[in-house]
C-alpha cells in the first residue's frame, strides 16, 4: 500500500470566514486514506475547536499580518516570522510532511520562508486580490502549485503563469449542522416580513454602506420587508468599521428595519431562512456568500464583478447589476420581493447550479490530483 502523503495546511487565523469555510469543506471529503493531514492554527478557537477531533491539530502564534509603520509592530512581527518559521522547519523534518499548503496569500509567507529553508513542497490557495500587493505577488511565485478561487483571481498571477490552475471552492452541507436560529421569532417578526440579506465579514471592501443604502431605497416603497447583516469584524481596523456601520444604521430613518446579527456558528440556518441575498462587494475574489445563497435555493442580488461574475447565472439563478448602479440593485430586490415565484425559480435554478458546478467531489478530486502530482 503506497505511503499516506502527510499534509500541513497552514491557517492564519482560527476564527471562521469564507476561507475558513472553503478549507471546511474540503476537509470534508479528502481522502484520509491517502492523507495525513496537520492544520497549523494560531489559537485554539473556532476553526479548533471544529477540527481537532477528526484532524491532527498544532498551534503556534501565526501573526495575521497587518500594514503599519510603528518599529515595535515590525519587529515583532520579524521576530515571529524567524522563530515560528524555525519552528515549523524543525515539525517539517520530525514529522516527515511532504507538502505545505498555505491557506491565504498572508499564510503563504510563512511558506516562502519555509521553501527557502527546506526546500518543502508547497501549493498556495490564492483567495485574495493580489494586484495591488506587489509583495503577495513576489512571495507567490516560490510556489510549486498555486490553486485560484476563480478566474478573476488566475489573471491577477504575474505571467499567469501555468501552475495557476482555477478551482472554485465546493459549496455543501456542513458535517455539523447548529440548531436553528429562528430569525422571525428572535427579531419578533410577522412571517409576511420579507428577510433581505448580507452575509460577510464586516470589513469594508464588502460595501456595507451601499447594502444599507439599498435597503433605505427598498424601504421607501415597501416596509414589508427586514434587512439582516450576519458577520462580524476580524481585525481592529474592521471593528472601526462596524462602528460606521452601526453608527448609519442608528442614524437611518428606516432603523427598525435592520438586525446585525453579529458571528454565527449556524449560518446554514441564516441561509434556510431569508428571502434574497444582496452582495455588494466589488472586485470579490470568489464570493463564497453568493454560492452558499444559491446552494440553498435563494436568489442573488451582485454587482457585475469578480468572482460572482463567474458562479451567478444571470436572471437565471439571480441578478448582475452594473458595480456602483445602487438603485438598480435596489429595484432588482424590489421585483424579486414582489414575486414569489420568480424567487423560488431563481432558487431552484442556483441550488442546480451549484451542485453541477461546485460540487466537493469534483473540487476534491482535482485538489488530489494537484497534491499526486507533487513528488
Amino acid at each position: 500500500m503506497p505511503k499516506r502523503k502527510h499534509i500541513l495546511i497552514l491557517n492564519i487565523v482560527s476564527a471562521i470566514s469564507g476561507a475558513e469555510r472553503s478549507l471546511l469543506a474540503l476537509l470534508e471529503t479528502i481522502d484520509v486514506s491517502k492523507y495525513n493531514v496537520t492544520i497549523l492554527l494560531p489559537q485554539k478557537e473556532n476553526l479548533f475547536f471544529q477540527l481537532h477531533d477528526r484532524f491532527n491539530i498544532k498551534v503556534l502564534p501565526l501573526v495575521n499580518f497587518r500594514k503599519s509603520y510603528s518599529p515595535f509592530y515590525i519587529l515583532r512581527t520579524a521576530f515571529n516570522l524567524i522563530w515560528v518559521s524555525i519552528a515549523i522547519a524543525r515539525f517539517i523534518k520530525k514529522e516527515n510532511i511532504d507538502i505545505v499548503i498555505a491557506n491565504s496569500l498572508k499564510a503563504n509567507v510563512y511558506t516562502y520562508i519555509l521553501k527557502t529553508l527546506t526546500g518543502i513542497k508547497t501549493v498556495c490557495f490564492v483567495r485574495d486580490n493580489i494586484s495591488t500587493k506587489k509583495i503577495y505577488r513576489v512571495l507567490l511565485s516560490s510556489n510549486d502549485q498555486l490553486v485560484c478561487v476563480s478566474e478573476f483571481i488566475r489573471k491577477q498571477i504575474p505571467n499567469r503563469r501555468n501552475n495557476a490552475t482555477v478551482i472554485y471552492p465546493a459549496i455543501s452541507m456542513p458535517r455539523q449542522v447548529a440548531k436553528m436560529y429562528r430569525i422571525r421569532q428572535k427579531l419578533e417578526l410577522t412571517e409576511n416580513i420579507r428577510l433581505v440579506a448580507a452575509i460577510g465579514q464586516l470589513t469594508p471592501w464588502k460595501n456595507l454602506m451601499e447594502f444599507i443604502t439599498i435597503a433605505e431605497l427598498v424601504l421607501s416603497k415597501n416596509q414589508s420587508v427586514h434587512f439582516i447583516i450576519a458577520g462580524d469584524a476580524m481585525t481592529a481596523s474592521d471593528s472601526v468599521y462596524k462602528k460606521k456601520i452601526e453608527r448609519r444604521i442608528a442614524e437611518s430613518d428606516f432603523k427598525k428595519h435592520f438586525s446585525m446579527l453579529g458571528f454565527r456558528n449556524d449560518i446554514e440556518s441564516i441561509f434556510k431562512q431569508i428571502d434574497i441575498l444582496v452582495h455588494c462587494a466589488l472586485r470579490e475574489p470568489f464570493g463564497r456568500s453568493v454560492a452558499e445563497a444559491m446552494f440553498y435555493e435563494k436568489p442573488v442580488v451582485a454587482f457585475d464583478s469578480g468572482g460572482p461574475r463567474e458562479i451567478t447565472l444571470p436572471e437565471v439563478s439571480g441578478f448582475l447589476v452594473q458595480p456602483g448602479n445602487l438603485t438598480d440593485m435596489a429595484n432588482k430586490v424590489s421585483l424579486l420581493l414582489c414575486d414569489e415565484k420568480l424567487r423560488a425559480s431563481m432558487g431552484k435554478n442556483g441550488k442546480a447550479h451549484i451542485q453541477q458546478a461546485l460540487n466537493t467531489d469534483q473540487t476534491t478530486f482535482r485538489i488530489e490530483s494537484i497534491l499526486d502530482a507533487l513528488n
